[in-house]
């Protein structure tokens, strides 16, 4: 049993909305769902830890981890890859957070508006939605 399971209902579901995965109490028993939220908190408590609190140098960190995803993906060196994506991620959850934001409404948010675009994907394969 992890430290998220001892906990009770109450300060779970506290957890779950801190992270912005409301929705995911109700999937407690999904190990996935339970690893990410995890991940998500710790993500969040490390850099409020390290007092990573500017939302601008924050954003370059940002910028600059997807430089170096995009070296890995032009080299095509998977776990490099790998490590990228996660640093990305990592660099967005702390801003998200120093913006008082969380990933679960930032991507509901983008699923929503994403999920109505009309377009089609052209012959480099970008998606061109239509005006």
């Amino acid at each position: 049993m992890n430290w998220v399971e001892k906990l009770d209902s109450s300060t779970r579901k506290k957890i779950f909305k801190y992270v912005g995965a409301e929705n995911m109490e109700n999937n407690y028993n999904n190990q996935e769902p339970k690893e990410f939220v995890e991940l998500v908190m710790s993500v969040k408590n490390w850099g409020e830890m390290k007092g990573i609190v500017d939302h601008q140098s924050q954003f370059m960190k940002t910028v600059e981890e997807l430089g170096e995803l995009s070296s890995a993906i032009l080299k095509q060196d998977k776990q490099k890859e790998i490590d990228s994506f996660g640093d990305v991620l990592v660099c967005l959850i702390i801003l998200m957070n120093i913006r008082k934001l969380t990933l679960h409404e930032c991507l509901q948010a983008a699923y929503e508006e994403i999920s109505k675009r009309k377009g089609a994907v052209n012959s480099e394969g970008s998606f061109i939605k239509e005006e």
